[in-house]
């Protein structure tokens, strides 16, 4: 592969559209300072990917751009495009020919392109990634990067090394790799939060997930019995519609008969209004027609005096344009005078124009043969001059040989001296680096168990942080579950507290009653308040008693029998029942049966009740007979005997009388106000239970994450301290490597300095055998370049003469160039004057024709006005014809109508007599409505409460109810004509049962409490999303180990290259080294050889007959050199297919110049390169020559001359 064109347009100065093309070999590209040269070079590297304009010397990348000159637009784009010979296939494409280019316009647009298709900029590195092509690579060296190159730090050196070695694919990749790997441990940092969040997010979840299936449960059922007996009453209502649509019907059939007669009434009157209406038209109509006329003879009254005006206007304005049309005809007789007196002048003009440029033509034909004998001789002199210029640089060069041998001479004896003197130096610094290096292992050991230690430390202390977490978790849960249990109690709590604030189960007199107390009012002072308000009962037992405490539970307890009965009278009647307690009624002591020792006893209900002392009296009253037993058969046994009014109950709420009643399946009932009581009173205490653990458990977390915090700031501590004995051990043994290093450095550099004195004597012999060769030839070189002057000064004389004869001739054609400008002028005015007039003379016969044109429609206009005021006299007079006649017509019209108006009166009269009598129907059909209405809105908003409370359509629910049952019925009565055996039908719902059985699902939802039903959803769905995560940490962890797998691999296979590369790169630069500056040593090391990847490079020069020093030390050549020199390695190397170097021989002597080109004559094989240069020496090595040169100021042109041998081709300006 090898780069076959470059086509610039519109980029930097690069104006025009201008090809360089390119073969094998050695292109050089010269031109002065600032035509151009190293723009070149910059559109290589910007078309390869170049993103930062200030590499480009430039502000923004716009500036690109060709800015514009004095002569020229700014460019709208910059366009560059490279064309690469690829027939060997060398690129990863098919195509024999490879072309790219980019494109930027002015409004920051920029395309690439790939054999004239859209590309990527990835797409154009990845085709040249390591081939040793690209925008940082080795092949491409700008000016100052030659001295850059060496001062640059070990790390950016890696660069080219990493290019020649062909691991940029490999780093690229790894650096993918690598970035994946850490996308995917932090996806799994996340994903074990999520997951660990999800868990603790699932534990809840399925708790509130159950108590929400219980909740669907109830609900259904509550929802079937809630249908059921909603049917029940829509059935009610539909049959109570059913008798008031009957009576309705009857109704409508008497309001017909009725409507039936007024309409006949009414089509009568109905008639006569339509024939009064007919008459109103008629007049209407005429009055219309004799408003119309009169309107009409004003009209044309108007229009009469409107046609006299118009027609004099008319006249006067015929007058003026007669007037008009005679002027325009003198106007156009003077103007055809001029024409023809202009016309004759512009003939004279054109005929003077035509002398003076056929003179012009003699002229310029003169003075080119005149300028093409001047040329000619210019062109002897200017090669003369180049022959006696080549002959003294000939004469230069040998003089500066003769003076290098000397030189040379002399520094190879001093040189000798000094490697003698290098070689003790280099036995004793042998020894002090071994001392150093013991030291140095001596070091590394200490840290080794240092890291050691550390290490333990930290997972002793992650081992104490997972231990710290798990405790964490633990708490985490518990403090979880009492918040559950929290919501739950007050969810709990609230529906109870709620209900005693609403008073549920106290009736609405009792409520009434109680409100007397909340009023203030003094009088109401005797109300105590309810009994479940005065006595409590907190024993888990109390649902036992329920049988017995709903019996008093909420009737109201009063102070004062008659105090009460007075307020009861002084306030107005209550709204319910109300039963009361009086306190001073209550007996004084009343028998108390022992029954303590009796078999089966439990308890006596009263010593259950706590309360104010001052109300035990009414708790022995109400409970002192009520006696708690373990068993029913007890409780029978008891009963016999005992006193009257006492009361066995059992623990499950069956309770014997001794009046012979039994209550059985008692715990059954819902719970009372003072089982109600009881209850908040017990949640309120296990709420502060709860509220207390919660704080604890808050407080046991809170411990535990400072001991977190704690052990998690020791393990920051621990890894920070691991962290830098890490890296002091790193120094110690980079220190130990650095110093293994030099040991083998100085043993080479022994080996080198022998071979180096021996390398001297045979040089000196050399230098005198030289010297002698030099002398002769320099001797000759002088003698050439005095015949050549003499030639110069006759050619010089020559050129002089035919100067002067140049200047007369120009002058006389400057001259007749005048003439012949003010000929054109006056002819252009001539010319000019004579279209004028023409355009006048075209004006007037326009003007004219228009005013004979207006005269006549003047004309017309006048007689059109009289016609039209004549035709209006005459219908003025049929106008009032026509007016007489109408008014006639309309007297007889209005009699007819005072007649219809009477017999419309007489039929008005028998409709309004009919429509009292429908008037009265229609009351009564509106009363039935409103009774029929009543029932479709209590069924409406039955229907309407089904649908919003159950979801259900309540209509079509009962009309699919009946179809069944009439289905039924004709199935029976089927059966029945048949003879078979008929079912009995199903007996009657007991709707009591039903109602008791929905007040007791509604019970059990209000216990559950506040019900969380997306909980079974978000159960659904958070399971699926677990498992779906759980099984994406698995594909990740797998992930993650091919990741560290390929990661491995690659830096093996990078590993191996680069140190392939390295060792290869290393032989060849101290070769090259040696061979370029004729001795001396140089070499490049690994900082750290144990880290080849990841380390710098160091270079060591020494140049012949000097010692090591620092590279920013050496002269410009030197370093110009031995850059040189370490590219021409990495290239031999690897080949790059071709090489840009700008100016990097401007730092050099001839004799360096010679070398440098010598070594690029032996890379020709494998390489193409293109040399931006000033050196003559490096123009004549060069196989093409192109110049770029600044004709225009501001636009860059090419100028190219290919050498073949050793003779110059036509040149070709692009």
């Amino acid at each position: 592969m090898y780069l076959k064109r470059i086509v610039l347009h519109g980029f930097k100065s690069f104006a025009d559209r201008t090809e360089f093309d390119f073969g094998p070999g050695v292109t050089a590209v010269v031109g002065p300072n600032g035509c151009g040269k190293s723009n070149l070079l910059d559109a290589v590297r910007w078309v390869l990917g170049e993103q930062s304009a200030r590499s480009l010397r430039g502000k923004r990348m716009s500036d690109v751009i060709f800015a514009g000159s004095r002569s020229r637009k700014p460019a709208a784009a910059a366009q560059v495009e490279l064309v690469f010979d690829n027939s060997a296939g060398f690129l990863a494409t098919d195509e024999p020919e490879v072309s790219i280019s980019r494109v930027l316009y002015r409004s920051g647009d920029s395309d690439y392109r790939m054999n004239g298709n859209s590309c990527r900029l990835k797409d154009i590195r990845q085709l040249f990634l390591d081939t040793g092509v690209g925008v940082d690579a080795y092949s491409i060296i700008e000016q100052g990067r030659v001295d850059m190159l060496l001062q640059a730090d070990p790390m950016q050196r890696r660069e080219i090394f990493e290019e020649a070695a062909g691991i940029s694919r490999y780093k690229q990749q790894r650096a993918e790799a690598q970035r994946k790997l850490e996308r995917s441990q932090n996806n799994l940092l996340r994903l074990n939060d999520i997951i660990e969040e999800l868990e603790r997010q699932l534990r809840s979840v399925k708790l509130a997930a159950g108590k929400a299936r219980r909740w669907q449960e109830y609900d259904r059922r509550l929802r079937e019995l809630r249908a059921s007996f909603s049917l029940a009453e829509y059935h009610e209502l539909e049959t109570g519609c059913a008798g008031v649509r009957a009576q309705m019907a009857e109704h409508s059939d008497r309001l017909q008969t009725e409507r039936a007669a007024l309409a006949a009434h009414d089509a009568a009157a109905a008639q006569h209004e339509r024939d009064l209406q007919q008459l109103d038209e008629r007049i209407q109509h005429t009055d219309a027609e004799l408003a119309a006329l009169h309107g009409e003879l004003s009209t044309l009254s108007e229009r009469i005096a409107q046609s006299e005006r118009r027609a004099a206007d008319l006249a006067a304005a015929r007058e003026r344009r007669h007037t008009q049309s005679a002027e325009i005809s003198q106007q156009f007789a003077e103007l055809e005078q001029r024409i023809v007196a202009e016309s004759a002048a512009l003939d004279v003009l054109a005929q003077a124009a035509e002398r003076s440029a056929g003179r012009i033509v003699q002229l310029q034909q003169a003075r080119n043969e005149v300028e093409q004998r001047r040329d000619g001789a210019r062109q002897a002199v200017d090669q003369a001059r180049a022959a006696v210029f080549d002959a003294a640089r000939t004469a230069a060069l040998l003089n500066n040989e003769q003076n290098n041998i000397v030189a040379q001479r002399e520094r190879l004896n001093s040189q000798s001296d000094r490697l003698k003197a290098r070689r003790a130096e280099l036995e004793q610094e042998q020894n002090e680096l071994g001392q150093r290096q013991a030291r140095a292992l001596g070091e590394v050991g200490r840290l080794d168990q240092r890291v050691a230690e550390l290490s333990q430390q930290i997972r002793d202390t992650e081992a104490q942080v997972a231990q710290l977490r798990s405790t964490r978790q633990a708490h985490e849960a518990e403090i979880g579950a009492a918040k559950e249990r929290r919501s739950a109690l007050l969810s709990r709590l609230e529906l109870l507290e709620d209900m005693e604030r609403r008073l549920e189960g106290v009736d609405g007199g009792t409520q009434t009653v109680l409100a007397w107390r909340d009023e203030g009012d003094e009088r109401a002072g005797t109300i105590r308040g309810l009994v479940a308000d005065l006595l409590h009962i907190d024993d888990p037992r109390v649902q036992a008693l329920q049988p017995v405490l709903a019996t008093f539970e909420n009737q109201v307890v009063v102070e004062d029998a008659h105090a009460f009965l007075a307020e009861l009278n002084r306030r107005p009647e209550l709204s319910g029942p109300v039963r009361v307690i009086a306190l001073d009624r209550l007996p004084e002591d009343f028998s108390r049966g022992h029954y303590d020792d009796a078999p089966g006893f439990v308890a006596r209900a009263s010593t259950w009740v706590q309360c104010a002392p001052q109300y035990r009296k009414l708790a022995e009253h109400l409970l002192g007979r009520v006696i708690v037993v373990d068993s029913l058969e007890r409780a029978l046994a008891l009963a016999n005997g005992a006193p009257q009014g006492y009361v066995f109950i059992t623990l499950d709420g069956r309770s014997v009388s001794t009046d012979g009643r039994i209550t059985i399946a008692g715990a059954q009932a819902g719970a009372g106000l003072i089982s109600r009581k009881a209850e908040v009173r017990h949640l309120q205490q296990e709420r502060d239970e709860v509220e207390t653990a919660l704080e604890r458990c808050v407080r046991q977390r809170n411990e535990v994450d400072q001991q977190l915090s704690d052990e998690q700031l020791r393990l920051t501590s621990l890894m920070n301290e691991i962290a830098a004995a890490q890296r002091e051990h790193a120094e110690a043994r980079s220190t130990l490597t650095r110093l293994e290093g030099e040991l083998a450095r100085l043993r080479r550099e022994a080996e080198v300095s022998h071979s180096e004195l021996e390398a001297i004597h045979r040089a000196l012999a050399e230098m005198e055998e030289l010297a002698r060769k030099l002398a002769a030839q320099f001797e000759a070189a002088g003698q050439d370049q005095q015949e050549r002057q003499s030639r110069i000064e006759v050619l010089e004389r020559e050129l002089a003469e035919l100067e002067a004869a140049v200047s007369s001739a120009a002058a006389e054609l400057t001259e007749a160039r005048v003439e012949a400008g003010r000929n054109s002028e006056k002819l252009a005015a001539s010319a000019e004057a004579f279209a004028q007039l023409q355009a006048g003379r075209a004006g007037l016969q326009r003007d004219f024709e228009r005013a004979a044109q207006e005269i006549e429609q003047a004309a017309a206009q006048i007689a059109q006005s009289q016609a039209e005021a004549e035709a209006a006299r005459t219908r003025q007079t049929e106008c009032a014809a026509q007016i007489e006649l109408l008014r006639a017509q309309t007297g007889e019209l209005r009699q007819c109508r005072q007649e219809l108006r009477a017999r419309i009166e007489e039929f008005g009269a028998l409709a309004r007599g009919t429509t009292e009598q429908i008037h009265q129907i229609e009351s009564q059909i509106h009363a039935a409505e409103v009774a029929l209405r009543e029932f479709e809105v209590r069924r409406e908003n039955l229907v309407n409460r089904v649908r919003d409370e159950l979801n259900i359509d309540l209509a079509a629910a009962y009309q699919e109810q009946q179809e069944q049952r009439r289905a039924a019925e004709l199935a029976a009565a089927a059966a029945a004509a048949e003879g078979a055996a008929v079912e009995a039908p199903p007996a009657e719902q007991d709707w009591e049962a039903v109602r008791a059985e929905i007040a007791e699902l509604r019970e059990k939802l209000a216990r559950l409490g506040n019900v969380n039903l997306d909980a079974i959803t978000e159960l659904e769905e958070l399971t699926p999303r677990y498992e779906n995560l759980v099984a994406q940490r698995t594909d990740l962890l797998a992930s993650i180990e091919r990741l560290q797998a390929l990661i491995a691999e690659l830096d093996q296979e990078s590993q191996t290259r680069f140190a392939a590369a390295f060792n290869q790169i290393r032989g060849y630069f101290q070769e090259l080294f040696r061979q370029i500056f004729g001795g001396g040593k140089a070499d490049i090391v690994l900082l750290d050889p144990e880290k080849p990847l990841e380390c710098g490079i160091e270079i060591i020069a020494r140049p012949p007959g000097k010692e090591p020093q620092s590279l920013s030390l050496l002269s410009g050549g030197e370093k110009t050199m031995t850059a040189v020199a370490l590219v021409m390695a990495v290239f031999k190397s690897k080949p790059s297919p071709f090489a840009f170097l700008d100016e990097v021989d401007a730092a050099l002597d001839e004799a360096n110049t010679e070398r440098f080109n010598n070594v690029l004559q032996g890379f020709l094989a494998h390489s193409q390169f293109v040399v931006i240069t000033h050196s003559k020496r490096t123009m004549s090595s060069a196989d093409v020559l192109y110049g770029v040169t600044m004709e225009e100021p501001g636009v860059s042109k090419r100028v190219s001359v290919r050498f073949e041998n050793g003779r110059v081709q036509t040149p070709n300006v692009a």
